[in-house]
């Protein structure tokens, strides 16, 4: 357990002297002391350690009782249970095993969830930014008189709100199935207009080889069979004023909470935790500060804009088409097998509420996916790659080619990885619309030079390891008339190293 330190205890054979003994029990009660503030009791807002720790266990012991279940049944057998199925699978399940295995099970969750314990606290003390005075009070060379100078200054009252992801090699884990890359799409490119039948802004999502179309469409339709004519006109005109905000903050929000989901749960079935701020943070916003080295927290302004992209997230209804079955059932009935759920589900919120008792300023929330995107996360055929920290961070408006590339080469490389091709070439004209961007047929060469500044920036953040001309001769563009031959040139594009 690396994030765990001994407990200091001498042992037989130890050299070490008293002196140093005296000085690892000095630290080790500096980071008791830290732990204490944090969490001894957690505000409201609050990363609990103890109410995660049970999640965290209960995650774990279920995750092997599916798995064994699963083995049992078959795959499409626990595929078809009904959530309430399969928790009372689980509970069946768990209540036959032997309790000596189950103990067995918990102690190495316990571990597990010390060293994720450890590495968040390890975080919030920000070791490589500490000063050299907060450097000897960890270190114990001061004494301590308030454990609170243990910490960043930055660092909020309520400690850590919740254990947000790790870059793993500055990349986050995310969905990866061709729907959702068409959501992200859709979303940033504001591919959402009018479709037969529908009132509700609709995009159609065809990545993949999957048909499936995204709705703006509010959750309180769901269910109804019916809507007054004045209800359904409000909703409308919201659902269609929304769809003029949509932009790439919205795909940041998306991948953020998909990065968080996989992160924390254990089974598709689970829910997790994340937080306005902890939002922004993964976006690489920064809080405001007061003087030079105090940071104070997010405006208004900048959580406004994260909650307003969380309820066009909460908003999505996404349907799927059936393949298979479905096609012979259309055929004979004239109806179409599909799947619908929303993208994302929030099923409890945190927050301060008005004197009409409605939420005006969330601050934290619980969530899962709806089985749309659900049901491509477990198993061998799981469908998830990792992206580029840098595609949160990128400035929406200034470095909106950056970001949007970065999305789409990161699942580029995961639906490649299949076929052991992660290098291959890409068309200019793939490369504009991956990006949003129409060719300037006025001046033609302010969009070569754009794009080609996007793949120098990404080469230099390291998102992409390298670039470079394939199939283009650059004595054409010196003539009238190159832009046609430039589109449908490429150019090599080399994943990461890492």
């Amino acid at each position: 357990a690396p994030y765990i330190l001994s407990d200091g205890t001498p042992r037989a054979g130890d050299d070490e002297d008293e002196g140093e003994t005296a000085a690892i029990a000095a630290v080790r009660a500096n980071l008791v002391a830290v732990l204490a503030l944090l969490y001894d009791t957690p505000a409201s807002d609050a990363h609990n350690p103890w109410t995660e720790l049970a999640e965290w266990l209960w995650s774990h012991q279920s995750a092997w009782a599916g798995a064994a279940i699963q083995e049992r049944l078959g795959h499409e057998t626990v595929r078809g249970m009904s959530p309430g199925e399969h928790r009372r699978a689980i509970a069946q399940y768990l209540a036959g095993t032997d309790r000596a295995e189950l103990r067995a099970r918990s102690a190495q969750s316990l571990i597990a969830f010390a060293q994720e314990l450890a590495r968040a606290v390890v975080d919030t003390l920000d070791l490589p930014g500490a000063s050299r005075a907060r450097r000897e009070l960890l270190l114990a060379l001061r004494p301590v008189d308030d454990p609170a100078a243990l910490l960043p200054a930055s660092l909020p009252a309520g400690g850590r709100r919740v254990m947000l992801p790790h870059p793993s090699d500055e990349h986050y884990e995310v969905f990866s199935s061709g729907h959702y890359q068409a959501l992200r799409e859709a979303l940033y490119d504001n591919r959402f207009g009018d479709a037969d039948g529908s009132p509700w802004p609709t995009a159609r999502l065809t990545r993949g080889g999957i048909s499936a179309q995204a709705q703006l469409r509010p959750p309180g339709v769901d269910g109804l069979t019916t809507v007054a004519p004045d209800q359904l006109e409000t909703w409308k005109a919201e659902m269609w004023k929304q769809r003029e905000q949509l932009s790439d903050s919205d795909a940041d929000a998306l991948d953020a909470l998909s990065a968080i989901w996989l992160y924390q749960a254990r089974s598709e079935y689970d829910r997790a935790v994340a937080h306005v701020d902890g939002l922004l943070e993964m976006r690489g916003i920064k809080q405001r500060k007061r003087g030079e080295h105090h940071r104070v927290g997010y405006t208004q302004d900048q959580r406004q804009d994260m909650m307003q992209a969380l309820v066009h997230i909460q908003n999505l209804y996404i349907t799927i088409t059936l393949d298979g079955d479905a096609k012979d059932v259309a055929r004979a009935d004239g109806m179409t097998r599909v799947i619908q759920s929303r993208a994302f589900v929030i099923t409890d919120r945190v927050g301060a509420i008005d004197a009409t008792g409605t939420m005006v300023d969330i601050e934290a929330f619980v969530f899962r996916p709806g089985e749309v995107f659900a049901r491509f996360l477990t198993g061998p055929g799981s469908q998830t790659a990792f992206l580029s920290a840098m595609a949160l961070r990128y400035d929406p408006y200034r470095q909106k080619w950056e970001k949007r590339l970065a999305r789409y080469l990161s699942w580029q490389w995961r639906v490649k990885a299949r076929a052991n091709q992660l290098a291959r070439p890409y068309r200019i004209a793939t490369l504009l619309d991956a990006a949003g961007q129409e060719l300037n047929r006025q001046k033609p060469v302010l969009t070569r030079e754009r794009l080609e500044k996007a793949l120098d920036t990404l080469q230099d953040d390291g998102v992409i390891s390298g670039w470079r001309y394939d199939r283009w001769e650059e004595s054409r563009a010196q003539g009238r008339g190159w832009w046609p031959a430039w589109l449908e040139a490429t150019v090599l594009i080399a994943p990461p190293t890492t």
